[in-house]
């Protein structure tokens, strides 16, 4: 009795683990995502009408010389400055991106809003990053700024905008309830980004050149979310600002279930990068580098040039990075021989647990 009490234990165990695991393994299969190598093909919807922001900002310039104050030093901005806001039309909701955290604005029917550096240690907009909590103060170990520009955001309808401290838009997102990567799952919402990039020209009158300046706006990401249940949960295609605004890399959630998750990046296609490992960089000019000399993604076949630099080969679809969440907390894969372990992010604690799955066990669903 005790040993078939015994062989159904482990039966009901092993239906569990199954059931557990499946949402992200058997069912997949049966998945296809079209992700196309130009963005064209995804025959997005043109870009939406955007509310425009103009700021303005208390200043006072500073004398050096009193018995001067026709010299005055640069002009700052005071520790109390008003930030006087005017959207072009009144959005649905606005705020401000403080390093200290999101300040809700009440904006007017005329699109107007004013707001206070006081009690801020700098202006709006710069993302801040902290160390470890210290115990005894209760405070970071350290703090830097990034130096950024994300000051503002507001949204009207399906239409969010980011604004820069002056007013300038860094991008705008539409939101549409349409699966654009043909999944076959149903509830999809689509979030499309643009940005701008100014592109100078030269132009001539009267025999004078002068530089004239062009906006222009290119699709920079396409990201589609699936309600929980599903096998998986968000796509994100990121694309180039080129000419044909090409496919740069894609990432695909897979929900083990509604608290634990796998992120997985993507190559699109099949290259040969040259890496500056010491600053993260990708270094398109090798033209200094001998041509005959290949290196592979493989640890043990790294040939470094001198300060770090080295060949990486990847081919199409290959997953090359992941970030597991488990209970919000996000664990992030290592690199060459490490890409199947899963680290602390930002401290590297090896993740020790039985049953995970490692970034290369994640086939590419994608199709053309």
């Amino acid at each position: 009795m005790r040993k078939t009490l015994s062989f159904i234990l482990i039966i009901a165990i092993s239906f569990a683990m199954i059931s557990t695991t499946c949402v992200c393994s058997g069912i997949v299969e049966n998945i296809e995502i079209f992700i196309p190598e130009r963005i064209s093909k995804l025959n997005l919807p043109e870009m939406p009408e955007y509310i425009t922001l103009k700021t303005d900002t208390d200043r006072a310039a500073t004398y050096g010389d009193e018995e001067d104050p026709e010299n005055p030093c640069p002009i700052l901005q005071t520790e109390d400055a008003e930030i006087r806001l005017e959207f072009s039309k009144k959005p649905d909701w606005a705020g401000v991106t403080w390093m200290d955290g999101w300040e809700n604005l009440v904006v007017d029917e005329d699109g107007r809003v004013v707001t206070t550096i006081d009690g801020h240690a700098v202006q709006p907009g710069i993302w801040a990053t902290s160390g470890p909590i210290l115990p005894d103060t209760g405070k970071p170990e350290w703090r830097k700024n990034d130096g950024g520009d994300y000051a503002y955001l507001a949204g009207l309808g399906s239409v969010t905008c980011e604004y820069g401290r002056r007013g300038t838009v860094n991008y705008v997102e539409y939101t549409v309830e349409q699966d654009y990567f043909k999944t076959g799952m149903e509830g999809a919402v689509t979030v499309i980004r643009w940005e701008p990039v100014s592109i100078k020209n030269t132009s001539e009158e009267n025999y004078v050149k002068y530089e004239t300046t062009t906006t222009v706006w290119f699709v920079t990401s396409v990201t589609a979310t699936y309600p929980n249940g599903n096998p998986i949960t968000k796509v994100k295609a990121e694309y180039r600002n080129d000419r044909k605004n090409t496919l740069s890399s894609y990432e695909i959630t897979y929900a083990v279930n509604e608290n634990e998750t796998y992120a997985i990046t993507y190559m699109p296609n099949t290259a040969t990068i040259f890496e500056e490992h010491n600053y993260g960089l990708f270094l398109p000019d090798k033209s200094d580098l001998p041509s005959t000399i290949f290196y592979t993604n493989d640890p043990n076949t790294w040939e470094e040039y001198p300060n770090g630099k080295y060949w990486h080969h990847y081919t199409e679809d290959e997953p090359i990075y992941g970030e597991y969440t488990v209970n919000g907390v996000i664990y992030v894969s290592g690199s060459g021989s490490n890409l199947n372990k899963w680290y602390t992010a930002g401290h590297g604690t090896l993740l020790k647990r039985n049953g995970l799955r490692g970034v290369t066990s994640f086939t590419s669903p994608r199709v053309r």
